[in-house]
């Protein structure tokens, strides 16, 4: 199984990332702040649900991060001199708090890196299959407020219409027996 750096947005400018080298699962916000703890085998398979045999762990843990399965938890400080909370969750039971990087400088910039080059591969990809790399806006021709435009000649077909059907049948009359 392909060990590689995973790396997904969870929203609000945080990233999660793994870097199986260090084994280090964390968030960083790319302002300076990043949280990591260092991760086992058995923290990771504690993680994700427990009772999952040790060959099964990078297919699953590589699944999570596909579906971006980890939710981002911050609790910030109340006062100043504390540091903010943060912790990852996976499902509903599953949460490990993450400690605050004192020196994120190195850690920023290789996910920095390793979302550079997810970046640069996914535009040339695009350009392989002959498509733009920027996206094209639209510009929809904004159509005047419709006006109501009356059609003099069917408007006189019509009142003659409702004018037959208004008058007495001239068709054959029956006489009553």
């Amino acid at each position: 199984m392909e060990r590689r750096t995973r790396i997904y947005t969870a929203g609000d400018g945080m990233y999660v990332f793994w870097m199986p080298e260090s084994s280090q699962l964390g968030v960083a916000n790319f302002n300076g702040d990043c949280w990591a703890r260092k991760m086992s085998q058995e923290n990771r398979i504690e993680l994700v649900g427990g009772g999952l045999a040790l060959t099964l762990l990078e297919p699953k843990w590589n699944e999570v991060f596909d579906e971006a399965g980890l939710v981002v938890e911050r609790e910030e400080a109340e006062k100043e001199d504390e540091e903010d909370r943060v912790s990852l969750r996976f499902g509903t039971s599953c949460i490990v708090e993450l400690e605050k990087v004192i020196k994120p400088v190195s850690l920023i910039s290789t996910v920095l890196g390793v979302l550079l080059q997810c970046y640069e591969g996914a535009v040339m990809k695009r350009r392989s299959m002959g498509k733009s790399v920027f996206k094209k806006r639209g510009h929809k021709l904004k159509l005047p407020p419709p006006t109501k435009m009356v059609d003099t000649k069917k408007v006189s077909l019509m009142n003659r219409n409702l004018k037959k059907r208004a008058a007495p049948s001239k068709g054959p009359v029956f006489e009553e027996e």
